[in-house]
């Protein structure tokens, strides 16, 4: 009972700060200054673009700032406080505009279905109201607003199923945050690095023609999966936006580069061939310059690696060529 107390208590305190600021640039449904409690309140920058945020329960599908809303649609008093401190800063938001009103709109539909305070609701409860919920993608935001102001025990962690994990709804900090969650960590960066040299070993020398090394690795009988894993990871790595289905369909090729003066200065971009598919033109896209070495190695060992089978496909294919008698 007393941790319970407790967050409710760093709620109470919150909502006190909050309602203790002037609402400068709101306004009611009627044009007049907004207040505490008002059901629908605008917002309006500085550069005149506005965001609507209602404070009614679900009485209406669809409120909009021209609704006749009754005191029997008002939200309990401290559902609604919460869900106006959390709109507060919200607004404040590096993000767009139906962003920001996607997330006050999602936090109030999950109020409305909770139907008690979320400090005293079982995570069971929670997790059943955040189920039967059909948009959840910006609901995370208000959890993690909820456990920054220590409003809600961090144990409190709802499973929140995002079937469409956008970067578009997201805040600044918290794009960049997931761009870089989707990046390997330093240890398997290290350990990819590692196993590559293994399995496809530089050139000695740096001599792109000398692959002595290469020769017990290329044998007939050798496995190629490892070296096949290899270059699928070197390939997503130098170009990651490809690695969803065009990688195995890529044609038989090594790293392209294409040079020319840039404001006085040489520039070098490096790009492979990819094949359009549905209908659109083949493609160049650019790869990333730290991995052209790497990636140009993989290419070089795997189309090695992959000749004889090749040799034989294409035998299959047209037995009867010259070139096989």
């Amino acid at each position: 009972m007393s941790t319970i107390s407790r967050y409710i208590d760093n709620q109470r305190a919150y909502f006190a700060k909050k309602k203790a600021r002037p609402l400068i640039g709101f306004t009611n449904s009627q044009g007049k200054p907004a207040s505490w409690n008002d059901i629908a309140v605008k917002f309006t920058y500085t550069n005149n673009r506005f965001i609507n945020i209602y404070f009614c329960n679900l009485n209406y599908k669809q409120p909009k700032m021209g609704t006749p809303f009754t005191e029997d649609d008002r939200l309990a008093p401290e559902t609604h406080d919460m869900l106006f401190s959390y709109a507060l800063d919200t607004i404040k938001e590096n993000t767009s505009i139906s962003n920001k009103s996607n997330k006050i709109s999602t936090a109030r539909r999950f109020l409305c279905l909770l139907e008690e305070s979320i400090t005293s609701a079982t995570l069971e409860k929670i997790q059943h109201s955040i189920d039967s919920m059909r948009q959840v993608n910006t609901l995370s935001s208000f959890f993690d607003w909820l456990h920054r102001n220590k409003m809600l025990p961090k144990s409190c962690q709802p499973n929140i199923n995002i079937k469409t994990n956008s970067i578009r709804t997201k805040t600044g900090d918290d794009a960049l945050e997931w761009e870089q969650s989707k990046l390997p960590s330093k240890n398997a960066l290290l350990a990819i690095g590692a196993i590559f040299y293994d399995v496809i070993p530089p050139y000695q020398g740096g001599d792109k023609d000398k692959i002595k090394a290469w020769r017990p690795l290329l044998s007939s009988t050798q496995v190629q999966l490892d070296s096949f894993i290899c270059t699928m990871i070197a390939l997503g790595m130098a170009s990651p936006n490809r690695i969803g289905a065009e990688q195995v369909l890529l044609t038989l090729q090594r790293v392209q580069r294409h040079t020319q003066v840039v404001n006085g200065q040489q520039k070098t971009v490096h790009y492979l061939n990819w094949r359009g598919s549905k209908g659109y033109k083949d493609y160049q896209n650019h790869i990333n310059a730290e991995m052209v070495d790497s990636l140009d190695r993989a290419l070089h060992y795997t189309t090695l690696a992959t000749e004889p089978a090749r040799a034989l496909a294409r035998f299959y294919r047209k037995p009867n060529s010259p070139k096989f008698r």
